[in-house]
């Protein structure tokens, strides 16, 4: 009944007895209560389109482009925001990888017994093994440093080197 609209026109004749009083039919007010949601949402599916002026059609167009920039510089400040954090992160935790695994700058070790070494083979070209005893005791000497430095069980502060 309310969900197709006819192109007749009609007429209402009020018969008014008490003039501060309006009398409304049961079939008027039945005509005048809007249909249940199924039927509104079929009136709405029904409904046509609306057609916009070139005008409209450019000022529409218009805000939407300054809308769209608007939230293009929102976003592009954001990811700013989160990249310059995130960079920071990166620069803090990389100090942090640093610190723990640099490169460990240490004194050098047998140094003496190394430059005895060194001479010993300058001085006997042809005849290395006339230096057996230097290298052995060089030999020692590391091995004594690995032994006390394992006792120890700690390493070197790491020297940074940038």
């Amino acid at each position: 009944m309310g969900a197709s609209q006819s192109s007749e026109t009609r007429s209402v004749t009020l018969k008014n007895e008490n003039p501060n009083e309006i009398a409304i039919s049961q079939s008027v007010l039945c005509s005048s209560v809007p249909e249940p949601e199924e039927d509104a949402n079929e009136q709405s599916s029904t409904k046509k389109k609306r057609v916009y002026s070139e005008e409209e059609t450019a000022n529409l167009t218009a805000k939407l482009d300054k809308d769209y920039a608007a939230w293009i510089t929102d976003v592009e400040r954001k990811n700013e925001s989160v990249t310059k954090q995130l960079r920071d992160e990166l620069v803090q935790k990389a100090d942090a990888l640093y610190e723990r695994f640099a490169y460990v700058e240490g004194k050098p070790i047998c140094e003496e017994a190394k430059k005895a070494v060194l001479e010993c083979y300058e001085s006997n070209i042809t005849t290395p093994l006339n230096c057996s005893e230097e290298v052995k005791y060089f030999t020692n000497c590391v091995k004594n440093y690995q032994i006390n430095y394992d006792k120890r069980q700690h390493l070197p502060k790491p020297v940074k080197t940038k």
